[in-house]
C-alpha cells in the first residue's frame, strides 16, 4: 500500500516486536545529512540508537512508533525518558519517503502528552545547531536553545559526553518545551489526529506487518 492511499500512519506506544525495524527507520533519516558538509559522516557511519535501550525504554520511558499499517508497517519512530523531572528526547526519525508529511511534529505531540500525563513539565534533547531539520526544526514547534548557564544539570552532562565521543561541541546545541497544564507542542496543521491525544496502545504480537549512548547524535524528523 502507498502513502498516498491511507489517511494517516497511527501514533501508538512501541512494543518488543517493533524494536528490529526501527534501525532502517534511523538509518533511512540519516541519509538527509550525506550532502551536508562537515556532517556526511552520520550518513555513512551506519550508527543507530541501541537496540536493547529501546527495548529497556519500551518498559521504563516512552518509545512511540508511527505505524502506517498493511505493506507499509512503521514509518517513524520517538525514544525518551524521564530526566530530572523532564521528558528527555533521545531520538526521533522518520523513514525518508514519508518525511515532510507532519509525522515528525505527531511524534513530538504525542511525547507532549505523555510527559504531561506523567507529571513532567518539560521536553528536552540535544541536536545540531543551524541544521534546517535540527534545530530549527525545533524552534518552529515551540522550543528554545538554551545558554549553558539555562541548563539542567543533565543537559549540560549530555554535551560534554558528546563532546568526549566525538561530536563537534561547537555544533551542538541544548534545547527545552515547557508544558503547562494542558499544553503540547503546536499542531502543524488540521489535519492533525493529535488535535486530541490519538496515541494508541502497543500493538499484539501478530498485529506488524530517530541511543543510551549520549554520543550518537539526536539527528531530528521532518
Amino acid at each position: 500500500m502507498s502513502r498516498n492511499a491511507i489517511a494517516t500512519p497511527v501514533i501508538r506506544r512501541g512494543a518488543d516486536p517493533d524494536i528490529p525495524l526501527l534501525a532502517t527507520i534511523e538509518k533511512s533519516a540519516d541519509e538527509r545529512f550525506r550532502d551536508w558538509p562537515g556532517l556526511e559522516w552520520i550518513a555513512t557511519a551506519g550508527d543507530v540508537f541501541p537496540a536493547r535501550r529501546l527495548r529497556d525504554l519500551v518498559r521504563t520511558g516512552l518509545v512511540l512508533v508511527a505505524d502506517a499499517g498493511g505493506c507499509d508497517g512503521l514509518v517513524g519512530f520517538l525514544a525518551g525518558e524521564a530526566r530530572e523531572g523532564c521528558l528527555h528526547l533521545w531520538q526521533i526519525a522518520v523513514l525518508s519517503p514519508w518525511q515532510g508529511q507532519g509525522i515528525g511534529s505527531r511524534l513530538l505531540a504525542g511525547a507532549g502528552h505523555f510527559a504531561i500525563s506523567q507529571g513532567l513539565a518539560t521536553l528536552t534533547l540535544t541536536t545540531f545547531r543551524s541544521v534546517p531539520w535540527n534545530e530549527p526544526w525545533y524552534r518552529g514547534r515551540g522550543f528554545a536553545t538554551l545558554a549553558e548557564t539555562e541548563m539542567p544539570p543533565h543537559l549540560r552532562t549530555l554535551l560534554r559526553e558528546e563532546g568526549e565521543g566525538g561530536l563537534p561541541v561547537p555544533l551542538r546545541c541544548a534545547m527545552t518545551l515547557i508544558l503547562t497544564g494542558a499544553d503540547r507542542p503546536p499542531s502543524t496543521g488540521a489535519h492533525d489526529p493529535l488535535a486530541g491525544p490519538d496515541v494508541g496502545p502497543p500493538a499484539s504480537d501478530g498485529a506488524h506487518s530517530s541511543r543510551a549512548d549520549p554520543r550518537r547524535p539526536e539527528t531530528g524528523p521532518v
